[in-house]
C-alpha cells in the first residue's frame, strides 16, 4: 500500500497524517493545517476517511521503540554438562 503507515513518532492522535507526512517527505504541520482546512469543505469524506486509514494502516515500530522486546542471553552450560541429563 505505497508504503503508507500510521507513525509513532511525530503522531498526535493516531498517526495517520504524520505517516502521510513522513512518507512522502512533506511538513507534518503544514499537512496537518490542510487537512483541518479540508475538513470544512468535505467534513463527511475526511472526517470518516482518517478512521478508515487509521483501521487499515500498520503502525510503524521504529528501531528504538519500547514495542521490541528485550533479548534473553541465553543461561551458560557448564563444560560437564552432558545432554538428556537433568
Amino acid at each position: 500500500m505505497l508504503g503508507i503507515y500510521r507513525s509513532t513518532r511525530q503522531r498526535l492522535f493516531l498517526g495517520v497524517i504524520s505517516g502521510i507526512a513522513e512518507r512522502f517527505h512533506l511538513d507534518v504541520k503544514l499537512l496537518r493545517i490542510f487537512y483541518l482546512c479540508s475538513l470544512f469543505f468535505a467534513f463527511p469524506i475526511m472526517f470518516f476517511g482518517y478512521f478508515i486509514l487509521a483501521f487499515i494502516l500498520p503502525k510503524d515500530y521504529p528501531k528504538t521503540s519500547r514495542y521490541i522486546r528485550r533479548r534473553i542471553p541465553a543461561k551458560k552450560v557448564h563444560k560437564d554438562h552432558e545432554w538428556g541429563r537433568y
